[in-house]
């Protein structure tokens, strides 16, 4: 037993050696992400107390050191011109009467981007790179536990899940009868991402240097993951997952210039059997009715045979004709639309996410923030081509966010403060990046 214990403890040390230049600071913002990840809309009082350190920290050293913290121009100038779209059209919102709407919202498009501009200053190397990536995985792999553990414990009435309920708010709901499952958990926002981030890791992290954490874990945490997922019966995080080993193999491709290498096509072979292998032991252990989950699958694509997809469908009818009436600049934030609201409390919230976008910022307020997205991925791409050996952090960050893009056309992901750090992470890396070049080319 004692053998066993610590054949775990080297498991999980593996790959994950001591770090330079992290300070106590640092490690008060892994375990803000950690949180964040695990556990997105939740523990707020401890999430903010850990924000708040982690900010001041930043700001104290920045004023102490002046170098220690840079938050360069290339940065800085897209973030404050966000942030000044969002102010505009938080004034336009005010100004058409929608003052409670566009107050509510304004925090994701003014003040949160500020907050996580001053978080990206304070990752200055790779090896907070690292830890980052590091905290992705393990953020994964305690989503993977707690989701399995849970629909275990709820299939054999297991006491467990009263203690699983004092860890994280979820709702879960299971049928014999159909053999399927629907599932909700804190997480499962994260796992949009996690889960095609860690399948590009795989891909792209070179056979001959470490990974964050070892790659038996990486891979753990990715079928444990892609269990929960599958589980979930969320339409829009199963078709991200299926979609991301084409997504990362295409981005891959940009990067890589030439034909796909031969070591990748095997890695991603190897991935897909992993995925197979993976499905065809949830299936057999949960008795899953695959034919309940393609057909609940398909028809939430239907209005006709899907409540979700008729409210969703009622949504989409409403914004488009509430937007014809100002196409060019939109309502402003806090919007509404006349005789369709999902929220009474928050009705200005919709499901369709970028429905919404064009009816709050209009053609000019999208395109204004399309362009800013565009610059992330065509930069992203640009400067792995040029320098390949950033590719293992590119590629993932890159995979994670478009496969997050994807899910929050019909889940408003981006609403909360909690999930704009897939927005940030290809920031933060290409700020190490142009932190080291200039170093180096200072010598």
């Amino acid at each position: 037993m004692e053998n066993k214990g610590q054949t775990l403890t080297a498991l999980i040390k593996s790959g994950v050696e001591h770090e330079p230049n992290q300070t106590i600071w640092h490690k008060a913002g892994y375990l803000l992400f950690f949180l964040m990840l695990f556990s997105p809309t939740l523990y707020q009082p401890a999430k903010a107390a850990l924000l708040l350190l982690v900010v001041t920290a930043i700001v104290v050293c920045w004023g102490r050191t002046g170098s220690g913290f840079v938050i360069r121009p290339a940065l800085a100038l897209p973030v404050g011109g966000a942030v000044l779209v969002g102010l505009l059209f938080t004034a336009r919102g005010v100004a058409n009467g929608f003052t409670d709407g566009a107050l509510s919202m304004a925090p994701v498009f003014v003040i949160w981007p500020l907050v996580y501009l001053l978080l990206t200053a304070g990752i200055s190397t790779e090896s907070h790179l690292r830890s980052l990536f590091r905290t992705i995985i393990f953020a994964t792999l305690a989503a993977g536990i707690y989701g399995v553990l849970f629909v275990a414990s709820q299939m054999i009435g297991s006491p467990l899940t009263k203690i699983l309920e004092l860890v994280n708010q979820r709702q879960i709901y299971y049928s014999d009868a159909a053999g399927s499952y629907s599932a909700s958990f804190a997480f499962l926002s994260t796992l949009v991402h996690t889960v095609p981030f860690l399948t590009a890791l795989l891909i792209s992290w070179p056979r001959d240097e470490r990974p964050p954490a070892s790659r038996i874990l990486i891979g753990f945490a990715l079928a444990l993951g892609g269990t929960v997922a599958v589980l979930s019966g969320r339409r829009a995080l199963i078709l991200v997952i299926l979609s991301s080993l084409l997504i990362a193999v295409v981005f891959y491709m940009f990067m890589h210039v030439r034909r796909l290498p031969t070591k990748i096509i095997g890695r991603v072979l190897a991935l897909g059997v992993g995925t197979v292998i993976t499905a065809a032991v949830v299936i057999t252990a949960t008795d899953l009715n695959v034919a309940a989950l393609v057909s609940s699958f398909s028809q939430g694509f239907s209005p006709a045979e899907s409540a979700d997809a008729s409210i969703r469908y009622a949504q989409s009818v409403a914004l488009w004709d509430a937007w014809s009436k100002n196409p060019l600049l939109g309502s402003g934030l806090g919007g509404t639309t006349p005789g369709l609201v999902r929220d009474e409390a928050s009705p200005w919230a919709y499901e369709l996410s970028y429905n919404a976008y064009l009816y709050h910022f209009g053609i000019v307020g999208v395109t204004l923030y399309a362009i800013g997205f565009a610059a992330i991925f065509v930069q992203s791409v640009r400067i792995a081509r040029a320098f390949p050996e950033w590719r293992r952090y590119i590629l993932p960050a890159l995979v994670g966010l478009t496969c997050f893009l994807i899910a929050n056309a019909t889940n408003p992901y981006l609403a909360k403060f909690d999930s704009l750090w897939v927005v940030f992470l290809p920031l933060m890396i290409l700020s190490v990046i142009a932190r080291r070049i200039r170093s180096e080319s200072s010598w």
